[in-house]
Parts: C-alpha cells; sequence; structure tokens
C-alpha cells in the first residue's frame, strides 16, 4: 500500500508540473539586431543580438545567399556580437536577411503571465538593403551635331567649331571620345569640336556615367554618331568699293557672307607690288592693339604705289577636308594721287605748336581731313582758294594723318606730334 501511494504521489506531481508548464505563454520582449540595415557589395556589418531583460545563449546564425558570416561570437567578451559580408552581383538593389535562433534559460526570464516556462528557442531576423557596385545607367539619347559659328566680334567673324549634343535621365555626367578632331571645350551634355587638318569625318561617342556605392564611377552602353565634313561651298559676291585710294595708309575694307560648312577664309591679290592685303587693326580699351589676319569673312586692302594700277582681290572658303572649288573675286582700282603739292609743315611738331597746312591743287572743292592714328575724324577745313593754307594747333601727342581731299583725288600725309 504504501508503494502504492507513493507512485500515486509522484504521479500527480509529474502531472501537476507538466500541466502547469504546458500552459504558460512564453515571454515576449523587444527583441532585435542592430547593425546597418542598408549596405554597399563587398560591404563587411557589425551586428549585435540585443534581448531585453533576459539570458540567452546564440544556437544558430543563418544568412541568405547574399551574406557571409565573418565573425561569430566569442566567449565571454562579444557573446552577440558577429559579422556579415554582404554582396550584390547584379545592377539593381536586392536585399539580404540575418536570422539569429537564440535559447532562453530556464528561470532567467520573467515571464509576468505565470509561472517560469522550461527552456526554449526563439528566431530573431533584420532584412539588409544591399546596392550593387555596377547600378544600371541610363544609355544617352542620339547624338545630334551641328557646325556652329561663334559670335562676331567688333564686326569680324570669330572661330568655327563643330558640336555635338546628347541627354540622359538620372546620370552624373557623361564621358566623350572623339577621333578626328579635339574637344576644345566639354559642358556635360555637350561638346565643341575642332576638326584636325585634313579630317573629313568625325568619330564621336558618348556614354553615360553615375557615382556607384562604391565612389567609382559606373556606365552605360556608348553612343556613337559620324560627323562628314563636306568641302565648303564656293564664296559669294566680295562687297566692297572697287576704288582703293594710292599712297593711303586707310585701308578699303571687303567681306564676304559665312559660306556654309566653311571654318576659315583664304584672300589674296593679284597686282603690282605696291598691292598688298593687311591685318585689321582691333584696339579694345585696356588691351595692347591686336592684328586680325584675314582669314575671316573680312580682309583690308592697301595700295602703297602713286600712280594708277589695277589688281584683283579673290577669296576662297576652307576647312579641315579641302576648301572651295572655285575663289571669288573683285577687280580693284587704284586712283592717282593729287598732281600738286600738298604739304604739312613742321612735320615732327611739338605737342601745342600750330601746324601749317597747304596745297597748290587747282580743283575746287577743296577739303583737309586730320584723323588719328584709330581713323577717328578729329577735325575737318574747307578751303575756299588755290595755294591755300591752314594753321592749326592743340594737337596732343600721338600719330595723325592728314588727307588732303578734292573733287577728282585725295592725298593722305602722315603727321607726328611729339611731346
Amino acid at each position: 500500500m504504501r508503494k502504492l501511494i507513493a507512485l500515486f504521489s509522484v504521479l500527480f506531481i509529474v502531472l501537476f508540473a507538466f500541466d502547469t508548464y504546458a500552459i504558460t505563454i512564453p515571454p515576449q520582449f523587444n527583441d532585435e539586431i542592430t547593425g546597418p540595415s542598408t549596405v554597399c557589395t563587398g560591404t563587411v556589418g557589425n551586428y549585435t543580438l540585443v534581448m531585453e531583460n533576459c539570458f540567452v545563449s546564440i544556437l544558430d546564425i543563418q544568412t541568405t545567399s547574399n551574406g557571409i558570416l565573418t565573425t561569430l561570437p566569442s566567449f565571454p567578451t562579444d557573446l552577440n556580437q558577429f559579422s556579415v559580408q554582404w554582396f550584390n552581383n547584379g545592377s539593381t538593389i536586392t536585399t539580404g536577411r540575418i536570422d539569429v535562433v537564440v535559447w532562453f534559460y530556464p528561470g532567467q526570464c520573467p515571464n509576468p503571465a505565470g509561472p517560469i516556462p522550461p527552456a526554449s528557442t526563439k528566431t530573431v531576423s533584420l532584412t539588409v538593403t544591399i546596392e550593387p557596385g555596377n547600378p544600371m545607367v541610363t544609355a544617352p539619347s542620339a547624338i545630334s551635331s551641328s557646325l556652329v559659328y561663334t559670335e562676331s566680334l567688333l564686326g569680324f567673324q570669330a572661330d568655327a567649331y563643330y558640336r555635338f549634343e546628347t541627354s540622359a535621365a538620372n546620370v552624373d555626367g557623361f564621358q566623350w571620345t572623339v577621333t578626328g578632331g579635339n574637344i576644345s571645350d566639354n559642358n556635360g551634355d555637350n561638346i565643341e569640336v575642332e576638326a584636325n587638318s585634313g579630317s573629313c569625318q568625325l568619330n564621336v561617342g558618348v556614354r553615360a556615367f553615375k557615382q556607384n556605392c562604391t565612389g567609382s564611377n559606373s556606365f552605360s552602353s556608348t553612343r556613337n554618331t559620324i560627323y562628314n565634313i563636306p568641302i565648303p561651298q564656293n564664296p559669294g559676291s566680295i562687297a566692297g568699293n572697287p576704288s582703293v585710294v594710292s599712297g593711303s595708309s586707310i585701308p578699303s575694307s571687303y567681306a564676304i557672307a559665312q559660306v556654309s560648312e566653311a571654318t576659315s577664309y583664304e584672300w589674296r591679290i593679284v597686282g603690282s607690288s605696291e598691292w598688298r592685303i593687311g591685318e585689321t587693326q582691333i584696339n579694345i580699351p585696356g588691351f595692347p592693339t591686336q592684328g586680325i589676319p584675314p582669314s575671316g569673312t573680312n580682309a583690308n586692302v592697301f595700295y602703297d604705289g602713286c600712280c594708277f594700277s589695277i589688281a584683283t582681290l579673290y577669296v576662297k572658303s576652307l576647312n579641315s577636308c579641302g576648301e572651295s572649288l572655285s575663289e571669288n573675286s573683285i577687280n580693284l582700282t587704284a586712283s592717282p594721287i593729287l598732281s600738286s603739292s600738298s604739304q604739312v609743315y613742321p612735320n615732327p611738331v611739338r605737342s601745342g605748336q600750330s601746324v601749317r597746312l597747304s596745297t597748290s591743287n587747282q580743283s575746287i572743292g577743296q577739303v583737309i581731313n586730320v584723323k588719328n592714328e584709330n581713323g577717328r575724324l578729329i577735325g575737318t577745313y574747307n578751303l575756299s582758294k588755290n595755294h591755300s593754307e591752314i594753321v592749326i594747333n592743340g594737337l596732343k601727342k600721338g600719330s595723325y594723318f592728314v588727307e588732303f581731299r578734292s573733287n577728282e583725288d585725295v592725298r593722305t600725309e602722315r603727321l607726328i606730334v611729339l611731346d
């Protein structure tokens, strides 16, 4: 009987204990894994398992195929710390996950809902966003091309260049390549190109880039275009006065309209040695006087002789591929100088000293113009009789042109005024 009572007592205790723990709800705590939740491919992230008010043991750590454990928890210093290296071999964002299985020690986790439960397990997870090291970059749009002429400077043509343009959405910039020419200006989505000498074709490529999570650039596919440079068309008519003053230091100016596909022009003059094409002097305040050679749409002509002469002025258009099939031309005539004598005295003269201007021309309508070295008119004097003269003063230091003009001819003398 005692044995039977003892057996029933043990069975009662076991059943009571089993029933008590079987109905207990497991504890709920703010458990989490802390560490970087957004990473770049190849990055090693350090993570910590945080369990609230409970002493646990890590049974297992698992990651998805995008992550590799590089450091496991060690006892006793970093029992809940570990590291994972993440990888993304694609071109778009992907995700990875960490799963940590923990074991609750019996009697260590407070349970407000009832008696302390037996040992149990729980899984704590963290999802990680992995950025690609080679993100997808939008390819540029088709490249447009054109020949562009810069604005004129004081009426004279400036440089010509070829422009190429493209566009792409959500990119950081563009990388251009050119064969057959050199990039003279890069503005990101457009470039300016100067063709190499002898080049009849420009091969242009561009690809867009975007900075990736590693700090380097990822590139799109390359967009290409070919620009075939034809030889320029023939120049149009030359505008300007066909009559040139003999012996004048003031040039006669000539111009043509811009020629399609031409990037420069070649002027030449055929006549006696006294005929010449000179540089156009550009005087900008604050800068040295500059001479622009006649390679644009404008040219100046001088005749240094004294007598009647004829010449022909020619112009042709050029680019890197060649020259126009033919030239255009204008016939020029140099007017003879005055047969009379004209005099500027004294010459040179001191600043502030009077200057005597005289002529023995027998024609009527005699006029004397005084101009500075830039061609600006200083004064005009009308002479009313033959063998006439005038006296002027007050001229400042510099170089002047005294122009004796009648109804038939013009003669120019140079006057130097010293300090």
